[in-house]
């Protein structure tokens, strides 16, 4: 398994898993962008009140820092749509979905977090990869697994022929979680009670990465590397939409190259 290293690309700093050669895996910091708090500095989402002129601004720098000659983002909607952009990127967010997968070189796949798990797939020649933006709903849904299936049968291959990675996420620690969440969780995790995590006072906690890394697991592709960071933890690097209500968000990305 290879280990993610923190650099500095470009004057952006960022975490990058060196995972094959071609091939771009990265999870963005919060650091290094245009954005005035509560958004310092980095965030890329245009849907948090940030001013669309900075969010510009700091795709911009992603994109030169990264090499990339687009940045395609969708409009997340914490369901399980896949989409895979045409020959021009179009508008940013243009599209509701909460997965993406592209044969293009150069084009950098981009998912929003500030809590939820990011997951990045790709296949072993590296002809295709792609990346799901798994928040609790997305779990429940399997998404992760949609994506690896989605990867795998674009691409001509198995899941024995692919690779993933996930990236920071919310730990169980600080995820306390209602009954809807419970719930959902037991119809789709059935039998896997230690998903859900005892906490003080009573309170149950959803482990998203355990969860995903599960699902992954059990559809036969390995992993290349986790990030294990807790963004509610870790505010000098990662925003939290628990931990503070008006906040950006980080990205995360994937590219061949």
């Amino acid at each position: 398994m290879s280990d993610w290293t923190r650099q500095t690309i470009g004057g952006i700093e960022c975490f990058i898993l060196p995972a094959a050669p071609g091939l771009l895996v990265a999870m963005l910091t919060r650091n290094d962008g245009a954005s005035p708090p509560p958004w310092d500095s980095l965030n890329l989402s245009y849907h948090v009140g940030d001013d669309p002129a900075r969010v510009n601004e700091n795709r911009a720098r992603v994109c030169a820092a990264l090499g990339l000659r687009s940045l395609v983002t969708v409009r997340q909607v914490h369901g399980a749509g896949i989409h895979e952009p045409g020959l021009e990127p179009g508008t940013p967010d243009a599209v509701e979905a909460d997965a993406l997968v592209t044969t293009r070189p150069g084009v950098g796949l981009g998912i929003k977090v500030a809590d939820c798990l990011p997951v990045f797939a790709w296949d072993t020649g590296l002809s295709r990869v792609g990346i799901a933006h798994c928040g609790w709903k997305g779990t429940v849904a399997g998404l992760a697994r949609l994506l690896a299936e989605e990867v795998a049968r674009r691409a001509g291959t198995t899941a024995g022929r692919l690779r993933c990675a996930l990236g920071p996420c919310i730990c169980p620690a600080c995820y306390p979680v209602g009954a809807e969440v419970i719930e959902r969780v037991r119809q789709a995790f059935p039998g896997q009670e230690d998903l859900l995590v005892g906490l003080d006072g009573g309170r149950v906690a959803f482990d998203i990465r355990a969860a995903n890394r599960r699902l992954l697991a059990g559809a036969g592709i390995e992993e290349a590397g986790s990030l294990d960071r807790c963004s509610f933890e870790q505010p000098a690097d990662f925003y939290s939409a628990r931990r503070d209500p008006v906040t950006g968000r980080n990205l995360a990305v994937i590219a061949l190259r």
